[in-house]
């Protein structure tokens, strides 16, 4: 009876499933992140902060962060994310080769059960923890849903969280030292037309749009006004930002900033 009821809301959400354009400096965006259904299962994990944080961290200068894809015309921007936070736990772990780690977002754009492919999904990491995901190589990313993806399976996630707590967004800190511990982590933003870096590769223009996009985090600095700001890792190619990167504070366009739903990360272990 569970099954069948948990069933029948997905097939609800479904009927409203849609990913959102964005139109940014007259180039036109996809976004993908679905709102997660109440009900649906999730964990977290309280991080620890501990007193020897350092300043300033960048992911890309320990050979975590994986190069920058474009998820294209198709609503994968979780999927994008989900699988570099997943790639930097390899690396971490020791499973990375002399050639560049480069995983599926076909896999999960295909084989998650619990997500719409091009339609949107859900920052949900059971997909990588109970299937595991394939190479780019044995599964090429084609912007659609209708290419089947069968490749071997290269490594399944030990575990997967969100950071905080069902009822509140982690702190300022506490996303500080979870990319310190994990490398990269995947997270919430609202991704409107002020999702814009500027010549600097800084979003400075805060929006309230609701949250549509899935991106990760993979370095901090001080901010120039005070604070701290985040490395922001998008899916839209090359072109946006600084290669693909910009710089944010928390908040901004509501970044990482949604009570329950606003970090993920991927734990594994080297095999």
């Amino acid at each position: 009876m569970r099954k069948l009821l948990w069933s029948l809301l997905f097939l609800s959400t479904a009927a409203f499933a849609e990913s959102d354009e964005v139109t940014i400096k007259g180039k036109t965006y996809r976004t993908g992140l679905l709102p997660r259904p109440k009900g649906m299962p999730a964990q977290y994990k309280s991080i620890t902060v501990r007193g020897d944080l350092p300043e300033s961290y960048d992911a890309r200068e320990q050979g975590l962060v994986t190069p920058i894809k474009n998820q294209g015309n198709c609503g994968s921007c979780w999927s994008f994310a989900r699988t570099k936070a997943f790639e930097a736990a390899l690396i971490k772990a020791g499973r990375s080769s002399d050639e560049a780690l480069d995983l599926a977002e076909q896999d999960a754009l295909v084989n998650d059960p619990n997500s719409y492919g091009c339609r949107g999904g859900f920052m949900d990491g059971r997909f990588e923890v109970s299937k595991g995901v394939t190479t780019e190589e044995l599964c090429p990313y084609r912007a659609s849903a209708r290419y089947s993806c069968k490749g071997e399976k290269f490594a399944k996630a030990t575990r997967w969280a969100m950071i905080g707590a069902n009822n509140r967004a982690p702190g300022v800190d506490e996303l500080r030292q979870a990319i310190l511990d994990y490398g990269v982590i995947a997270v919430t933003v609202a991704a409107g037309s002020s999702f814009s870096p500027n010549s600097s590769a800084r979003i400075t223009s805060c929006g309230s749009r609701g949250i549509n996009h899935m991106v990760t985090l993979a370095g901090y600095r001080p901010a120039p006004n005070g604070g701290y700001e985040f490395l922001i890792g998008n899916s839209w190619g090359t072109d946006w930002g600084d290669g693909g990167f910009a710089w944010s504070k928390q908040g901004c366009n509501q970044l990482a900033s949604t009570a329950g739903d606003a970090a993920l990360f991927f734990y594994t272990s080297a095999e």
